[in-house]
């Protein structure tokens, strides 16, 4: 059910961006659990997914360029995940949703 979740907000994310916007840059992994870590969430929204208590979250996040290593990845982010009562997140994908000055 998880997978299925995940599979389908993708490919809304993907299919129903407007066709005049420039190219979204989409990270996973190891760089979107830097995001994650290292940049300041503003804003989260979550919702219950079982009773294991699972949640689907979405955060805004903020990474400022303030290292080499975050230069790439300096920007706005709506960061996607999973959430579980021991506080892991899994499953992490991150949009850039523009860049931060």
């Amino acid at each position: 059910m998880v997978k299925t979740l995940l599979t389908a907000f993708s490919l809304l994310v993907f299919y129903l961006s407007p066709i005049t916007q420039t190219e979204t840059l989409t990270v996973t992994g190891e760089g979107a659990e830097l995001i994650m870590k290292y940049g300041t969430i503003s804003h989260t929204e979550c919702e219950a997914l079982d009773e294991m208590q699972w949640q689907f979250c979405t955060s805004l996040v903020k990474l400022t360029e303030n290292t080499d290593q975050f230069q790439v990845y300096a920007g706005i982010w709506e960061c996607v995940f999973h959430h579980n009562y021991a506080g892991h997140y899994v499953n992490i994908i991150c949009l850039r949703k523009g860049i931060y000055n």
